[in-house]
């Protein structure tokens, strides 16, 4: 990283392997960057195709996260524009209108 400043990561993820928690062990304030409507992580897909995702933090700090789709099933598999999706939920909450202008 050229400028700004370096975090260690709080990770926590449920059984699926979603993330729960994504915070910095230096933020005395505990926020979690992460909240939203469904778990960091969520895949979206048809049946017939097996997810597996792999989540770690680089030596260089950035988180690195790779979402890995099989199709298992019998038969090719073509998706639509909103088959398959991985939500990425940042924490977007202001209380007044003019904090995010």
């Amino acid at each position: 990283m050229k400028n700004g400043k370096s975090y260690t990561f709080i990770l926590q993820e449920d059984q699926e392997s979603r993330l729960i928690f994504l915070g910095a062990a230096e933020d005395e304030f505990g926020m979690n960057w992460i909240e939203g409507s469904k778990p960091w992580g969520t895949i979206i897909c048809p049946d017939g195709i097996k997810t597996a995702v792999k989540r770690e933090i680089l030596p260089n700090g950035h988180l690195q996260e790779r979402f890995c789709f099989e199709n298992v099933s019998e038969f090719p598999v073509f998706f639509k524009k909103t088959d398959v999706g991985i939500y990425a939920t940042f924490h977007d909450d202001y209380r007044q209108a003019d904090e995010c202008m």
